[in-house]
């Protein structure tokens, strides 16, 4: 609630402040943040491209592979997802996580489902270890979505609570750089 919001209510109506979302807008919305998103990617990959910045270009392909995967454009996908891979470096153990990750939502998405799943667990490997709770609720999720996904809710349900606890660090502890 906003700060107005009090002010809203006592000098403009019961109706102030209230924002009534229309779904049609809401989704043309959504479809136009993804298309610039896309677009963004697609520009960052073409400027860095050329200048090798290695940890920065991985990290775009890994996105942008991701956002297509969303989008259903799977050859694409692809051919981001692994040149992602070919791009991240060998100490960048992050990129590499997060490149295997989504490598793997490239092939759940292929219906490669012995390799995705090998994909998402070695992501998680690793971040195992380390001190980055956010990184690897963002490597947990998607294994624990695909394992629902494929009807194994007791193998998803071993990993939930880990999941949780993730959560619970990622938002209550603050990192100093």
């Amino acid at each position: 609630m906003s700060f107005q919001a009090p002010f809203e209510r006592e000098h403009m109506g019961p109706r102030a402040g209230r924002q009534v979302r229309c779904p049609a807008r809401v989704k043309r919305q959504q479809i136009h943040q993804r298309a610039e998103g896309t677009r963004q990617l697609r520009e960052s990959i073409r400027v860095l491209q050329p200048s090798e910045i290695r940890g920065t270009l991985c990290e775009s392909q890994r996105a942008l592979a991701q956002l297509l995967v969303e989008e259903g454009k799977l050859a694409e996908a692809e051919r981001f997802a692994l040149a992602a891979r070919e791009t991240v470096g060998p100490d960048d153990r992050t990129s590499l996580a997060t490149t295997a990750m989504a490598l793997g939502q490239v092939r759940a998405a292929q219906g490669r489902d012995v390799e995705a799943e090998q994909l998402f667990r070695d992501a998680l490997g690793l971040m195992e270890g380390r001190d980055f709770k956010r990184i690897e609720t963002e490597l947990l999720e998607p294994l624990v979505q695909f394992l629902r996904d494929r009807g194994r809710d007791d193998d998803a349900g071993l990993l939930e609570p880990r999941l949780e606890a993730l959560r619970t660090a990622a938002t209550s502890a603050v990192r100093i750089a």
